[in-house]
């Protein structure tokens, strides 16, 4: 049994993440297997593998920072993008003018279905 009681704390260092590694490739050449946390399950190589991904997995994404904020993410600018859509249908189906778009891809293309106000 590998004791990896707390691995995930113990996994921030690289040298020990290979340590521990090479310890369960010794245990699984032997056709053993090896536990993570004490009383907890057995695991075969492709099940440790799994743990392994899932906390360097958590680790990188806790260690990254704050989430970058998009500006297409954004409520207002989803709120502004449905209201084109519907204005750009709306001409389509219902032939109603159109006379502004909030979002600027959607004025980019389909800038062509825009009216003047001076049109009759």
């Amino acid at each position: 049994m590998i004791d990896h009681t707390l691995f995930a704390r113990r996994i921030a260092d690289p040298r020990s993440f290979l340590r521990e590694l090479r310890k369960a490739e010794a245990v699984f050449a032997l056709g053993g297997t090896v536990t993570t946390w004490w009383g907890g399950p057995s695991l075969d190589r492709e099940a440790f593998r799994r743990t392994y991904r899932d906390t360097i997995d958590a680790l990188i994404t806790r260690r990254g920072g704050t989430p970058t904020h998009w500006r297409k993410l954004d409520d207002a600018y989803q709120t502004e993008q449905m209201r084109d859509c519907r204005a750009i249908r709306d001409t389509q189906q219902r032939r109603v003018r159109l006379y502004y778009l909030g979002t600027p891809e959607l004025r980019r293309r389909f800038g062509h279905l825009r009216s003047s106000h001076q049109e009759d």
